[in-house]
Protein backbone atom coordinates (compact mmCIF):
# COMPACT_ATOMS: atom_id res chain seq x y z
CA UNK A 1 0.00 0.00 0.00
CA UNK A 2 2.56 2.53 0.94
CA UNK A 3 4.30 1.31 -2.28
CA UNK A 4 1.32 2.19 -4.07
CA UNK A 5 0.99 5.36 -2.42
CA UNK A 6 4.33 6.85 -3.52
CA UNK A 7 3.80 5.45 -7.46
CA UNK A 8 0.54 7.61 -6.92
CA UNK A 9 2.22 10.37 -5.44
CA UNK A 10 4.63 10.48 -7.95
CA UNK A 11 2.83 10.19 -10.91
CA UNK A 12 0.40 13.30 -9.76
CA UNK A 13 3.80 15.40 -9.19
CA UNK A 14 4.89 14.39 -12.53
CA UNK A 15 1.39 15.49 -13.96
CA UNK A 16 0.95 18.30 -12.21
CA UNK A 17 5.01 19.16 -14.17
CA UNK A 18 3.52 18.62 -17.35
CA UNK A 19 0.39 20.95 -16.23
CA UNK A 20 2.36 23.59 -14.91
CA UNK A 21 5.20 23.49 -17.89
CA UNK A 22 1.91 23.70 -20.58
CA UNK A 23 0.71 26.69 -18.35
CA UNK A 24 3.81 29.04 -18.50
CA UNK A 25 5.07 28.39 -21.75
CA UNK A 26 5.80 31.51 -23.03
CA UNK A 27 3.21 32.74 -25.41
CA UNK A 28 3.11 35.54 -27.93
CA UNK A 29 -0.20 37.81 -29.37
CA UNK A 30 -0.08 37.08 -32.87
CA UNK A 31 -2.31 39.11 -35.60
CA UNK A 32 -4.26 37.56 -38.14
CA UNK A 33 -4.89 40.10 -40.79
CA UNK A 34 -8.41 40.53 -41.99
CA UNK A 35 -10.75 38.17 -43.93
CA UNK A 36 -10.58 41.16 -47.26
CA UNK A 37 -7.63 42.67 -47.69
CA UNK A 38 -8.49 46.37 -48.15
CA UNK A 39 -4.62 46.48 -49.87
CA UNK A 40 -3.40 50.19 -49.40
CA UNK A 41 -5.94 51.56 -47.71
CA UNK A 42 -4.97 53.16 -44.27
CA UNK A 43 -7.52 56.02 -43.51
CA UNK A 44 -11.09 56.26 -44.17
CA UNK A 45 -14.54 58.27 -43.49
CA UNK A 46 -17.63 57.29 -42.70
CA UNK A 47 -20.06 59.42 -44.69
CA UNK A 48 -23.75 59.90 -44.84
CA UNK A 49 -25.76 56.80 -44.93
CA UNK A 50 -29.79 56.77 -46.09
CA UNK A 51 -32.56 56.05 -44.28
CA UNK A 52 -35.04 53.94 -45.47
CA UNK A 53 -37.37 53.41 -41.99
CA UNK A 54 -39.67 55.12 -39.93
CA UNK A 55 -36.56 55.51 -37.81
CA UNK A 56 -35.21 59.38 -38.08
CA UNK A 57 -31.79 58.52 -36.25
CA UNK A 58 -30.71 55.41 -37.27
CA UNK A 59 -28.56 56.46 -40.07
CA UNK A 60 -26.58 58.57 -37.95
CA UNK A 61 -26.15 55.98 -35.20
CA UNK A 62 -25.11 53.44 -37.49
CA UNK A 63 -22.50 56.22 -38.94
CA UNK A 64 -21.01 56.34 -35.69
CA UNK A 65 -20.62 52.65 -34.51
CA UNK A 66 -19.16 51.65 -37.72
CA UNK A 67 -16.23 54.29 -37.22
CA UNK A 68 -16.08 53.29 -33.23
CA UNK A 69 -15.70 49.80 -34.54
CA UNK A 70 -12.59 50.55 -37.14
CA UNK A 71 -11.13 53.16 -35.45
CA UNK A 72 -9.05 50.95 -33.77
CA UNK A 73 -7.03 49.72 -36.76
CA UNK A 74 -7.83 52.58 -39.65
CA UNK A 75 -7.40 56.22 -39.51
CA UNK A 76 -10.51 57.12 -39.33
CA UNK A 77 -12.18 60.66 -39.82
CA UNK A 78 -13.96 62.92 -37.35
CA UNK A 79 -17.61 63.13 -37.77
CA UNK A 80 -18.15 66.19 -36.91
CA UNK A 81 -14.74 67.30 -39.27
CA UNK A 82 -16.36 65.22 -41.79
CA UNK A 83 -19.81 66.76 -42.01
CA UNK A 84 -18.32 70.17 -42.16
CA UNK A 85 -15.83 69.70 -44.71
CA UNK A 86 -19.04 68.21 -46.84
CA UNK A 87 -21.07 70.71 -46.28
CA UNK A 88 -18.49 73.20 -46.74
CA UNK A 89 -18.12 71.39 -50.31
CA UNK A 90 -21.86 71.67 -50.77
CA UNK A 91 -22.61 67.94 -50.52
CA UNK A 92 -25.15 66.83 -48.06
CA UNK A 93 -26.80 64.34 -46.79
CA UNK A 94 -29.52 62.60 -48.97
CA UNK A 95 -27.17 63.23 -51.76
CA UNK A 96 -26.06 59.63 -53.52
CA UNK A 97 -22.47 58.40 -53.24
CA UNK A 98 -21.40 57.03 -56.38
CA UNK A 99 -18.17 56.66 -57.71
CA UNK A 100 -17.67 60.23 -59.19
CA UNK A 101 -18.68 61.45 -55.49
CA UNK A 102 -16.32 59.17 -53.64
CA UNK A 103 -13.48 60.24 -55.21
CA UNK A 104 -14.27 63.93 -54.73
CA UNK A 105 -14.94 63.19 -50.93
CA UNK A 106 -11.62 61.32 -50.91
CA UNK A 107 -9.93 64.96 -52.58
CA UNK A 108 -11.66 66.80 -49.67
CA UNK A 109 -10.99 64.74 -46.37
CA UNK A 110 -7.61 63.13 -47.89
CA UNK A 111 -8.62 59.82 -46.86
CA UNK A 112 -8.29 56.63 -48.99
CA UNK A 113 -11.91 55.07 -48.59
CA UNK A 114 -15.20 56.31 -47.61
CA UNK A 115 -17.85 54.46 -46.30
CA UNK A 116 -21.15 54.63 -46.94
CA UNK A 117 -24.40 52.52 -46.82
CA UNK A 118 -28.73 52.20 -46.69
CA UNK A 119 -31.05 51.32 -43.18
CA UNK A 120 -32.74 48.97 -45.11
CA UNK A 121 -34.86 47.87 -42.27
CA UNK A 122 -35.92 48.21 -38.76
CA UNK A 123 -38.21 46.36 -36.25
CA UNK A 124 -38.78 46.03 -32.46
CA UNK A 125 -40.89 43.94 -30.27
CA UNK A 126 -42.02 43.45 -26.88
CA UNK A 127 -43.62 40.02 -26.21
CA UNK A 128 -44.34 38.40 -22.74
CA UNK A 129 -44.70 34.68 -21.67
CA UNK A 130 -47.47 33.41 -19.57
CA UNK A 131 -46.50 33.46 -15.54
CA UNK A 132 -44.55 30.14 -14.77
CA UNK A 133 -44.91 28.87 -11.22
CA UNK A 134 -41.90 26.41 -9.23
CA UNK A 135 -43.06 24.63 -6.26
CA UNK A 136 -41.04 26.28 -3.41
CA UNK A 137 -38.72 23.79 -1.51
CA UNK A 138 -39.99 22.20 1.61
CA UNK A 139 -43.74 23.39 1.05
CA UNK A 140 -46.38 22.38 -1.02
CA UNK A 141 -48.66 24.63 -0.39
CA UNK A 142 -46.50 27.53 -1.90
CA UNK A 143 -45.55 28.16 -4.84
CA UNK A 144 -43.40 31.48 -6.71
CA UNK A 145 -44.83 32.65 -9.52
CA UNK A 146 -42.77 34.79 -12.22
CA UNK A 147 -43.55 36.64 -15.54
CA UNK A 148 -40.20 37.35 -18.62
CA UNK A 149 -40.38 39.81 -20.79
CA UNK A 150 -38.19 39.53 -24.12
CA UNK A 151 -37.74 43.22 -25.93
CA UNK A 152 -35.89 42.96 -29.66
CA UNK A 153 -34.33 44.76 -31.92
CA UNK A 154 -33.22 44.44 -35.58
CA UNK A 155 -31.63 46.54 -37.94
CA UNK A 156 -30.53 45.57 -41.70
CA UNK A 157 -27.92 47.16 -43.34
CA UNK A 158 -26.23 47.33 -46.57
CA UNK A 159 -22.94 48.80 -46.75
CA UNK A 160 -20.66 49.71 -49.34
CA UNK A 161 -16.91 50.73 -48.64
CA UNK A 162 -15.30 52.84 -51.83
CA UNK A 163 -11.86 52.93 -52.81
CA UNK A 164 -11.19 57.02 -53.43
CA UNK A 165 -8.19 56.50 -55.96
CA UNK A 166 -10.36 55.18 -58.04
CA UNK A 167 -14.23 55.23 -57.18
CA UNK A 168 -14.64 51.47 -56.92
CA UNK A 169 -16.68 49.36 -54.72
CA UNK A 170 -13.90 46.67 -53.00
CA UNK A 171 -16.30 45.48 -50.16
CA UNK A 172 -20.24 45.29 -49.81
CA UNK A 173 -22.02 43.75 -47.34
CA UNK A 174 -25.59 42.91 -46.50
CA UNK A 175 -25.88 42.64 -42.54
CA UNK A 176 -28.80 42.26 -39.94
CA UNK A 177 -27.83 43.26 -36.36
CA UNK A 178 -30.33 41.93 -34.01
CA UNK A 179 -29.96 42.63 -30.03
CA UNK A 180 -32.72 40.51 -26.90
CA UNK A 181 -33.18 41.74 -23.79
CA UNK A 182 -35.12 39.24 -21.48
CA UNK A 183 -36.15 40.50 -18.02
CA UNK A 184 -38.11 38.31 -15.86
CA UNK A 185 -39.79 39.89 -12.96
CA UNK A 186 -41.19 37.65 -9.31
CA UNK A 187 -44.84 38.19 -8.58
CA UNK A 188 -46.22 38.72 -5.57
CA UNK A 189 -48.48 35.33 -5.37
CA UNK A 190 -47.62 31.83 -3.65
CA UNK A 191 -50.52 30.09 -4.19
CA UNK A 192 -50.45 27.02 -6.35
CA UNK A 193 -52.99 28.90 -8.51
CA UNK A 194 -52.48 31.12 -11.27
CA UNK A 195 -52.09 34.27 -10.22
CA UNK A 196 -55.16 37.47 -10.86
CA UNK A 197 -53.92 39.56 -14.26
CA UNK A 198 -54.28 42.20 -12.17
CA UNK A 199 -50.76 41.06 -10.29
CA UNK A 200 -49.26 40.58 -13.62
CA UNK A 201 -47.48 43.55 -14.58
CA UNK A 202 -48.25 44.63 -18.13
CA UNK A 203 -45.25 44.52 -20.68
CA UNK A 204 -43.46 47.94 -20.94
CA UNK A 205 -40.82 48.71 -23.27
CA UNK A 206 -38.55 50.28 -21.31
CA UNK A 207 -36.06 47.88 -22.87
CA UNK A 208 -36.40 49.06 -26.35
CA UNK A 209 -33.97 52.17 -26.27
CA UNK A 210 -31.19 49.99 -25.50
CA UNK A 211 -32.22 46.97 -27.43
CA UNK A 212 -32.48 49.52 -30.53
CA UNK A 213 -28.77 50.44 -29.42
CA UNK A 214 -27.06 46.82 -29.49
CA UNK A 215 -29.00 45.70 -32.65
CA UNK A 216 -27.16 49.10 -34.32
CA UNK A 217 -23.76 48.11 -32.95
CA UNK A 218 -24.45 44.31 -33.57
CA UNK A 219 -24.64 45.41 -37.21
CA UNK A 220 -21.48 47.42 -37.56
CA UNK A 221 -19.49 44.65 -35.48
CA UNK A 222 -21.09 42.30 -38.14
CA UNK A 223 -20.27 44.48 -41.25
CA UNK A 224 -16.86 45.68 -39.64
CA UNK A 225 -15.56 42.31 -38.84
CA UNK A 226 -14.07 41.06 -42.32
CA UNK A 227 -12.48 44.57 -42.74
CA UNK A 228 -10.34 43.91 -39.51
CA UNK A 229 -7.51 41.53 -37.80
CA UNK A 230 -8.25 39.28 -34.92
CA UNK A 231 -5.43 37.99 -32.23
CA UNK A 232 -4.32 34.87 -30.81
CA UNK A 233 -2.21 33.57 -28.85
CA UNK A 234 0.58 31.20 -29.39
CA UNK A 235 2.92 28.97 -27.72
CA UNK A 236 6.26 30.36 -28.94
CA UNK A 237 8.37 27.23 -30.06
CA UNK A 238 11.81 27.18 -28.54
CA UNK A 239 14.18 27.90 -32.29
CA UNK A 240 15.92 24.36 -32.46
CA UNK A 241 18.50 25.58 -34.79
CA UNK A 242 19.77 28.19 -32.92
CA UNK A 243 20.50 25.71 -29.40
CA UNK A 244 22.69 23.35 -32.64
CA UNK A 245 24.34 26.27 -33.29
CA UNK A 246 25.29 26.78 -30.03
Amino acid sequence: MKWMSRTAAVLLLLAAALIWAGCFQPRERVMIPPEVDLRDIESMAVVYWENYTPDPGLAAEMEKALADELQDYYAVADRLEVDAALQRAGIRRGMAVDREMAQEIGDILDVDAVISGDVDYYFENVSQDAPQRRRVSGDEERARWTVTQETSASVVITGRVFDTASGRIVYSRDVEGRYTIERTDTIAWDALEAPPTSLVRRPTERDIPDARAGAVVDAAERFSGPLLPTYQWRRVENDESDENDD
